[in-house]
């Protein structure tokens, strides 16, 4: 399934993808899910000219992923953008004991927000020249939910700042013009919200910042959880 047809089944009818903007923004996460599905199956096949052909992700991060994460299409983005961080220098890792069993019924809207969260972190290290950039993705399987943390070492958000930065449109990054701003933040807000979940913001506690969003996305809407 890919993340286009995942979101035309959120709440609201597709009305994420009914905006031009977020149809223009969400190509990358589309196209990151694209390249971890190539190197999935570059690693199923178990060929040693295909696997030395790998655009630069260890062999054993890749079955890592495998191994911690069942659902296909959150194991693809999670590739992804793993390769994506590579490609601009940025060590992205699982963190200690993260794990995701089992298929979540929303996993297009899980994928969603990892991509945009990852992609924020990922910005907000380059972006400012930190040293040694890392990001640390974490699941956790809440048994109503799921509970997902992006980590970053970048100048952290600053208190004023926490509640604008989920607003549509706006953004501290310079506007280029080739992908809107301000639109990726504020997705994953709506995204977690339409099922009551929260999204929070925090300091790392060596500098930088830790994004946490819940989501009770196990369970279809209007059933409740055993």
């Amino acid at each position: 399934m890919s993340l286009e047809h995942a979101l035309l089944d959120a709440p609201g009818d597709g009305r994420y993808l009914a905006d031009t903007r977020i149809r223009r923004h969400e190509r990358r996460n589309a196209l990151h899910t694209l390249h971890g599905l190539m190197e999935l199956a570059r690693h199923a096949e178990k060929r040693p000219e295909l696997l030395a052909a790998s655009p630069g992700i260890p062999l054993a991060k890749v079955s890592d992923v495998i191994r911690r994460v069942e659902d296909p299409l959150i194991r693809a983005q999670l590739v992804g953008k793993t390769l994506a961080a590579g490609e601009r220098g940025i060590a992205l890792r699982l963190g200690p004991g993260s794990s995701l069993s089992g298929h979540p019924e929303r996993a297009g809207e899980i994928a969603t927000v990892l991509g945009n969260l990852i992609d924020n972190a990922m910005d907000a290290v380059a972006c400012f020249g930190t040293p040694d950039p890392r990001i640390e993705v974490s699941f956790r399987d809440t048994g109503c939910g799921v509970e997902l943390g992006v980590t970053d070492n970048g100048t952290g958000v600053s208190p004023d700042l926490r509640e604008l930065i989920f607003s549509r449109g706006f953004s501290t990054k310079r506007r280029t013009g080739v992908r809107p701003r301000g639109e990726g933040l504020a997705l994953v807000r709506d995204i977690a919200g339409a099922y009551g979940g929260t999204v929070e913001v925090a300091d790392r506690a060596s500098g930088g910042a830790v994004f946490t969003v819940r989501m009770p996305l196990l369970y279809d809407i209007g059933r409740s959880a055993p």
